[in-house]
C-alpha cells in the first residue's frame, strides 16, 4: 500500500516517462506523408492557387533533378513575393541544365532577401557556370550581409576560382581593439566585410 520508489529510481522513471511522451508528442513531425508530385501533375502544381503545392511542385524537380525550362509555367515564381517559392525556384534553376533559364537565374539574384540570393550564388555554381565568376565577385564586395558573401565565397571555390596573390598581400592591420584583422584575403572592418 502506497510504497514509495527510491529518490534514485524515482528519477529515473521520471525522465524515461518523459522522454517516452515526448517521443510520442514529436513523431508526427518525423512522418513525411508527402510524397513527390509525378511529373505529369507538375504544370498544374506549378500554376495553382495553392502555395504549399506549387512549394512541393519545385522541391520535386528539385529532387528528381527534372529541368524546370520544360515547365513554362515557372515564370510566374520569378517575379513572386513568396521567399520560399523564390528559394526553391532558384534550387530548381540550379539542376536545369538548359541555357535558357541563365537569365532567370541572374534576375533572382535581385531578389530582396539574402536567403533567395544565397541559394542563387549557390545555383550558379552548381551549374557549373564559370561565366558567373565576375558577378559573383561582385556579391562578395558589395553585399553587406555575411550569408550572402559567405555562399558566394563557397560559390567560387566550387567554380575553381582561385584568388590572385596580390589580393592577399598587405591585409592584416590590427589595433589593440580587434577593430581590424584579416580573414584571408578579406579584411572585417567596422563591421563591413571586404576585397582588397
Amino acid at each position: 500500500m502506497g510504497k514509495r520508489l527510491a529518490p534514485g529510481i524515482a528519477a529515473w522513471v521520471s525522465t524515461t516517462l518523459c522522454f517516452a511522451i515526448a517521443l510520442i508528442l514529436l513523431m508526427p513531425l518525423w512522418q513525411n506523408n508527402e510524397q513527390p508530385i509525378i511529373p505529369k501533375n507538375l504544370c498544374k502544381a506549378l500554376e495553382t492557387d495553392n502555395r504549399k503545392e506549387r512549394l512541393r511542385a519545385l522541391k520535386s524537380i528539385t529532387e528528381e533533378h527534372l529541368d524546370i525550362f520544360k515547365f513554362s509555367e515557372y515564370k510566374t515564381i520569378l517575379t513572386s513575393p513568396d521567399t520560399a517559392e523564390r528559394y526553391w525556384l532558384a534550387k530548381a534553376l540550379g539542376v536545369s541544365r538548359s541555357n535558357e533559364t541563365y537569365e532567370d537565374l541572374l534576375g533572382l539574384l535581385k531578389a530582396p532577401s539574402p536567403v533567395v540570393v544565397s541559394a542563387t550564388l549557390f545555383a550558379l555554381s552548381q551549374r557549373g557556370e564559370k561565366n558567373a565568376i565576375p558577378i559573383i565577385l561582385r556579391y562578395i564586395k558589395t553585399s553587406e550581409h555575411w550569408y550572402v558573401q559567405w555562399y558566394a565565397y563557397k560559390s567560387l571555390k566550387t567554380l575553381g576560382w582561385t584568388q590572385k596573390s596580390k589580393e592577399t598581400s598587405g591585409l592584416v592591420n590590427d589595433d589593440h581593439c580587434g577593430n581590424h584583422y584579416s580573414t584571408g584575403f578579406r579584411i572585417w572592418t567596422s563591421g563591413k566585410m571586404t576585397l582588397h
